[in-house]
């Protein structure tokens, strides 16, 4: 039970967070708030503007990174879509090693700093504006997860006709 200074302090502070939220304008929904695909995985509102960057992580010695890369890659990257973003590819030569700085180009090593030491390939993230957003493992995430988002966040940037 509160007593009473505490009861009014705390209608006064509820009092003035609604006054506080009076006072923000409304802004009108975005594109990503009305997708239910991009609120699925919380992913940030995009536009024309925004730098769009897959990043594929992968090793020499990993079958599914090669039937990955002989299949989905090609598809990928020859889709309408691969128009709006930049692809890179990162990869080692075996899977008894995980991908460490070493591996990134120079120009790449901001997203190591994001996702750090990696175990698990195939792996694919997607960085929106120079932030990792996603991080998805495996060609089954890819096809479930992955290329759906990336399609999705594609069209709602409004980069699909480009």
């Amino acid at each position: 039970m509160l007593s009473g200074l505490n009861r009014r302090f705390g209608w006064a502070l509820c009092a003035l967070l609604a006054m506080a939220m009076l006072e923000q304008p409304v802004l009108a929904e975005s594109a990503a708030a009305s997708s239910p695909l991009l609120r699925r995985f919380n992913l940030p509102a995009v536009d024309k503007s925004s730098r769009l960057d897959v990043v594929y992580l992968g090793s020499e010695d990993c079958q599914f990174c090669q039937q990955w890369e002989f299949g989905s890659r090609v598809k990928l990257l020859e889709s309408r879509e691969a128009r709006a973003f930049s692809f890179h590819e990162i990869k080692n030569d075996t899977l008894a090693k995980p991908i460490t700085a070493g591996d990134y180009p120079a120009g790449l090593q901001w997203v190591y700093k994001q996702v750090g030491t990696t175990r698990g390939v195939p792996r694919f993230l997607l960085a929106i504006d120079g932030r990792v957003v996603m991080n998805s493992f495996g060609t089954g995430e890819y096809r479930r997860d992955f290329l759906p988002a990336l399609n999705e966040i594609v069209r709602v940037s409004g980069k699909s006709g480009m």
